[in-house]
């Protein structure tokens, strides 16, 4: 019934990946290589089919520019980002906001890793 609801549209899906689905095996490193390096969605260099995180809505999302400040404290207790989402569709959803980061080119550093995700139930407009 779930599944029949959201390909109906009854239910508007709001699910995200919580893993990467790669195009080939042929894009990962060999499986008795220990190294994260070419492994999950924060080192992958290549063009997955879907990504981590990656999601389907009936609707459409805007998002304004994002702000950063400092958190109480000065820089170096953390910084607070914000942005405003709205619901640019024709229909109510709910949109899980993702924040990455993208890290300095370093050997050992990911290349980019979640650092924050919130669910917002939006009506349109």
């Amino acid at each position: 019934l779930a599944v029949a609801n959201v390909l109906t549209g009854k239910t508007n899906p709001a699910g995200r990946l919580p893993l990467t689905f790669y195009r080939s095996v042929a894009d990962l490193p060999p499986f008795d290589d220990y190294a994260m390096a070419g492994r999950t969605y924060r080192y992958f260099t290549g063009t997955p089919v879907y990504p981590f995180g990656y999601g389907l809505s009936f609707t459409r999302f805007a998002y304004t520019p994002l702000t950063v400040t400092p958190a109480s404290g000065g820089a170096e207790s953390g910084l607070r980002v914000t942005t405003e989402v709205s619901n640019a569709g024709e229909r109510a959803g709910d949109e899980v906001v993702q924040l990455y980061l993208n890290f300095p080119d370093q050997p050992g550093t990911p290349r980019v890793a979640l650092r924050g995700y919130q669910r917002v139930t939006l009506k349109p407009g």
